[in-house]
């Protein structure tokens, strides 16, 4: 099977998601369609692999940090991305004037001990396609093959399409590994 049939292609079971998942998707919401529910089963439960990077989507200030320090700390990768914009960071947290930029995302990683030579800033991505526009250019400048992109669970679906579908547009045949 080539990489990009990797990426895009899932073998779904029959009917609906069996009770294990029942706790996968505690909160979310549920389609009715029973394809659709277990591919975000398993957008939440992909395995992290070894990958090129591993991308950090800016959002819910320090709560995604965990996750990539796991997956860096665990070998599965020498580089983190972290991509979003200081400027639509303040407008999200303006009401309780908590503001988490992605320097301060970048300081929380070297206080934990990732090298600052491991970590890249995008600050300029103004939503989830930019930071799909911006991070995978830097793959195909980079020949990279596969990123581990990590998000909060209630965003990853969303996210992780945006960048199947932008990868497809550009031509780009690498793997996206979920981490919620």
């Amino acid at each position: 099977m080539s990489q990009q049939e990797q990426t895009t292609s899932w073998t779904l079971p029959a009917g609906p998601p069996d009770s294990t998942h029942d706790g996968v998707l505690s909160g979310m919401p549920r389609t009715g369609d029973p394809a659709f529910d277990e591919l975000h089963v398993r957008v939440l439960t992909e395995a992290p692999i070894p990958a090129d990077a591993i991308v950090w989507l800016q959002g819910n200030r320090y709560a995604r940090g965990p996750k990539v320090v796991e997956i860096f700390t665990g070998g599965y990768s020498r580089t983190v991305v972290i991509t979003g914009n200081d400027a639509r960071s303040d407008e999200a947290h303006a009401s309780d004037g908590v503001h988490v930029t992605t320097i301060d995302l970048r300081q929380w990683l070297l206080d934990r001990g990732v090298p600052s030579s491991a970590v890249f800033v995008d600050d300029v991505a103004m939503h989830t396609r930019d930071q799909a526009m911006h991070v995978l250019a830097l793959a195909q400048e980079r020949a990279w093959t596969t990123m581990l992109l990590v998000a909060s669970p209630h965003h990853q679906l969303r996210a992780f399409l945006t960048f199947l579908q932008y990868a497809e547009e550009i031509g780009w045949h690498g793997r996206i590994v979920n981490q919620p």
